[in-house]
Order: structure tokens, then sequence, then C-alpha cells
């Protein structure tokens, strides 16, 4: 599974929860008719239960994004917390101890 937790100011990690599927944009690639990113992207900035995509030419794929934004993404969402992007947190924090 894939974990996920944050660390507060103080250093303190707390856990989120454990995604059995953690990782499912890798369809994305595997079958290029499906739009993803975009409808999963759509749906948590506005949830309505009746929400149904609508694939576009516009749509942000999955490729797209780990080409143009995601690093940058990454530092933005890590910035003060001591973890770099794609790195083993774990592996890490054995080395430093």
């Amino acid at each position: 599974g894939c974990f996920d937790f944050v660390i507060d100011p103080d250093g303190t990690w707390h856990f989120l929860e454990c995604n059995e599927q953690g990782q499912w944009l890798w369809q994305e690639a595997r079958c290029p008719d499906l739009h993803l990113l975009a409808a999963f992207t759509e749906f948590v900035l506005a949830p309505n239960h009746t929400y149904r995509h609508v694939p576009s030419d516009s749509d942000v794929r999955a490729a797209q994004y780990r080409e143009t934004r995601w690093q940058q993404d990454m530092r933005t969402m890590t910035a003060g917390v001591g973890v770099r992007p794609g790195a083993n947190v774990l592996a890490e924090r054995v080395r430093a101890a």
C-alpha cells in the first residue's frame, strides 16, 4: 500500500491512511482514452453527487503533468518539512539515525 502522512511544524509525523491501491494514474498511460487526472481534480474542486466528466482535448493528462509541473508542485507542498520530492523518506530517516 501507499501510506500518507503529514508532518506538523514540530516535526511530529501523523499517519493519515494506507491506500491499498495508492497509485492509479498509470492507467491513463495504458488507456489513453481515460482522462483520470482531469476527472479526479474536477470532482475534488467541485464535488457534486451528479458529477460527470466530459473529456476534452484541453484536459490535463497525467503524463503531461509529470513532465511539466510535478517536481515544482512537490517542492512547494514539501517546503519546510525536510522532505525532497520523490525521496524515500523512511530510508533517509534510517540513514540519519
